[in-house]
């Protein structure tokens, strides 16, 4: 029974600390201010990535459509990439998932090149964002940049990881997968939303919405604890069973 248990329990914890995403930024939510200067670059430095690796899915909350573009800067503020230019297809929390996988190094900051008004919202607090002058312009790849002001703010804006695609198999929808008779959807596709949402595309599930990373984990974790209850329910009815079975055979 205990190394049963045992396993049941890997299933939750062991993935969360072997399959971390790669990660930089912050959540993208609706925040207090926005910036009213153009055509210049700003660098949140609140969480720098997390660990070297490659970002697949960029989430920004914008307030208008005005066009930006993100950039990814090392320690010493030379720029390492430059997205494309990119329009909001909405007020609200948007994602930009460039053609290719971006290279990333552990500690790299993300920043933003807003060609008009600011449109990405911020909070006064949190670690110090660094920004150009308007009219600045866009920096040049692999230049340093020549920061002209410092603030305490978080930026609505972050990025992630996701692994791959495995050859000959499609993503499970697995927001609208067909439960069993307990209740539940298949193991399989529990597990395998748990891995989207460890890979950073939390988003992206079929049917749901959830709000960040952890919401997504808990709600896979829940249902990952049904099925282990289920089974260690039909476990304990298979030893009463066999209980009878020997019980008759003496």
């Amino acid at each position: 029974m205990i190394p049963i248990l045992a396993f049941l329990f890997s299933i939750i914890v062991l993935p969360a600390a072997a399959s971390a995403a790669v990660s930089v930024g912050n959540e993208a939510i609706s925040r207090i201010s926005l910036d009213g200067t153009s055509n210049f670059v700003v660098v949140d430095t609140n969480n720098p990535a997390n660990k070297d690796g490659t970002l697949a899915t960029f989430t920004y909350y914008a307030t208008q459509s005005n066009k930006f573009r993100f950039l990814l800067v090392d320690a010493d503020s030379r720029v390492k990439w430059i997205s494309e230019l990119i329009t909001p297809a909405a007020a609200g929390v948007n994602t930009y998932s460039p053609a290719a996988s971006i290279e990333v190094k552990k500690g790299w900051n993300l920043g933003v090149h807003f060609l008009n008004n600011g449109m990405i919202p911020y909070a006064l607090t949190g670690a110090t964002a660094k920004f150009t002058n308007s009219d600045d312009g866009l920096p040049v790849l692999g230049n340093t940049i020549q920061y002209q002001g410092y603030a305490s703010r978080t930026y609505s804006i972050g990025a992630a990881s996701a692994k791959p695609a495995e050859p000959a198999t499609t993503t499970p929808e697995v927001g609208n997968a067909t439960t069993t008779d307990t209740g539940l959807p298949p193991i399989a596709t529990v597990l395998a939303g748990k891995k989207l949402c460890l890979a950073g595309q939390w988003a992206d599930i079929v049917g749901t919405s959830f709000k960040n990373q952890g919401q997504c984990v808990s709600y896979y974790n829940q249902q990952i604890l049904g099925h282990i209850e289920n089974l260690m329910k039909r476990i304990i009815e298979l030893q009463k069973q066999l209980l009878e079975i020997q019980k008759k055979s003496k």
